[in-house]
């Protein structure tokens, strides 16, 4: 059962790599969004972003710098500037990520995030894409 569940698994992974495009090159990608978190049992929003991600393409891997802005303060939380280096693996359908938040202009611990989520592109150098993450 699982040499099936392997064996599946690699397949659906070499149709996804065979549909994606095999050319490299920088691009823009960006969102608005916001999210959630958890403290003391409770869920706490947190502020409205726009995420800018700068990239480099390369075949259906994405690697990233991506700068989040916060447009609201929500105490006791600072308004945040964040750096999202990262990589992205794109399989048309859905892309993987993983990035290391760095806030820059608050000292907390760096930690690993990780996201799921589909991009939209807008050209050949622009993207907009839709994405949930958790660090």
């Amino acid at each position: 059962m699982k040499k099936m569940i392997i064996v599946a698994a690699a397949v659906l992974a070499s149709v996804l790599i065979a549909q994606a495009d095999a050319h490299a090159g920088f691009g823009v990608g960006g969102s608005v969004g916001g999210g959630f978190f958890m403290s003391n049992g409770s869920a706490n929003r947190t502020s409205l972003n726009l995420a800018i991600d700068p990239f480099y393409k390369i075949g259906i891997l994405y690697l990233d710098m991506g700068i989040v802005f916060d447009f609201e303060q929500i105490s006791p939380q600072p308004q945040r500037i964040t750096l999202t280096p990262g990589a992205r693996l794109d399989f048309k359908l859905l892309y993987l990520r993983a990035a290391v938040p760095i806030q820059l202009n608050h000292p907390v611990d760096y930690g690993f995030l990780f996201g799921a989520g589909h991009m939209f592109t807008l050209g050949k150098h622009l993207a907009a894409y839709v994405e949930v993450d958790a660090n």
